[in-house]
């Protein structure tokens, strides 16, 4: 990992752990193993995340 991605890995992270423990209500060992894997794939392919992402927004705003 590059040091960028080190450092978008903090707040993706804290985001993940947050929605996870506001949905799932975990805690403890299993809040911060689970929320780890989705923060680490956000970092990994945010390109690509945001690629999705831009094109289910236009399909979203072209199917009305």
């Amino acid at each position: 990992m590059t040091r960028n991605e080190i450092l978008a890995l903090v707040p993706a992270f804290g985001v993940s752990a947050w929605e996870l423990h506001n949905y799932v209500s975990l805690t403890g060992w299993w809040l911060i193993g689970a929320a780890i894997v989705p923060a680490v794939v956000i970092v990994r392919a945010w390109k690509a995340v945001a690629a999705i992402s831009v094109a289910a927004a236009a399909l979203w705003f072209y199917a009305k």
